[in-house]
Parts: structure tokens; sequence; C-alpha cells
């Protein structure tokens, strides 16, 4: 990951997190690890990157892998490199529809662009911060890796999901539905 979407001083500051500078790189792999599991879950980048997407012929509709597209940087149809007046973009549903006719074949539209939140919105770096609230009180309480445990009244079964259930709730209103 490049740049991490918040640092452990945010944290502190912004989340009421309450530990020393001195484990300041232990909550940065939190983070990070944090980071990709919500990313995972949404099944989109948090944070606008680069994508080159390679499509089947036979339709002028190209529904992209990644959302939100903040920028097209080329569309290839068939190795012929399209202006930008020959297609139009919704870039929050990550569509391209093509005003063209597009030959059959395998990988013929190949579009190159950016995807992602310029500034990602503030209840997604909350449930963030919550994934790295809920890792650490795993690790804390040695249960990191622990589905279930044995206890009087019979086998208890431990959520081990990231990130948890319910992050996963408030975030799926972000994911994407992927109906193609």
């Amino acid at each position: 990951m490049d740049t991490p979407v918040m640092t452990p001083e945010d944290l502190r500051e912004k989340y009421s997190f309450t530990f020393p500078a001195s484990r300041d790189e232990y909550y940065a792999s939190l983070i990070e690890s944090a980071t990709a599991a919500c990313q995972r879950y949404l099944e989109r980048d948090l944070k606008v990157s680069s994508f080159t997407d390679y499509h089947d012929g036979g339709s002028s509709v190209v529904v992209l892998d990644h959302t939100p597209v903040t920028a097209i940087s080329r569309v290839t149809v068939a190795g012929i490199s399209l202006p930008p007046e020959s297609y139009r973009v919704d870039g929050d549903a990550g569509v391209v529809i093509l005003y063209q006719d597009v030959p059959q074949g395998r990988d013929v539209v190949i579009v190159e662009y950016a995807a992602g939140w310029e500034e990602i919105p503030g209840d997604v770096l909350w449930c963030v911060a919550l994934t790295v609230q809920y890792m650490s009180k795993l690790m804390q309480s040695n249960q990191a890796g622990v589905v279930s445990r044995v206890t009087e009244g019979g086998t208890e079964n431990l959520e081990q999901n990231l990130p948890p259930l319910a992050v996963q709730k408030h975030l799926a209103a972000y994911r994407r539905s992927r109906a193609r």
C-alpha cells in the first residue's frame, strides 16, 4: 500500500484511541491490515489508483472493474485508440458506452483509467478505525486466529470476520453490486 489512509496520530486525535507513541509502528501495521480488509470487502481501492481493464468485444457497453472512475486515460478498440468524443463514461457506475460497433474477439477493448475516492468518506475511515480496534482487541486477548473455544456449556464460535460484521453492515452501502 502506498500512503496509509490514516496514521496512528489520527487514531488518537480523531477516534480517541489511547496508546503511547512507542506503539505507533504496531498501530500503523494494524491500519494497513484493516485498510486491506475493508478494501477486500468493498471490492475497491479506497484511494485513487490506476487500472487497465481488458474486455471481450461484441458489446458497446463496458463495465469497468473499479469505481468511482475519476479519469479515463485511454480507450482502445481493436488496437485503435479512441478520442474522448467516441465514448461516454458514467464514473459512479464505472460504465463506458462506446459510440461505435465493437468487433467480436478476446480483449478487443482496453480501458486505461483511474478510479477511487479523491477524498475517502469519513464513515469509511471510521470503519477502518473500528476494524483496527477490533484487530487490536483480538491480538490483546490472544484470540487472533481462534475460531472457537470450549466452555462448560459447549463449543462457542468466535467472530473472526475482517472487517467485523458490524463494519461490513455499514460498508455495504458502498459495496459495488455486480450484475454482469
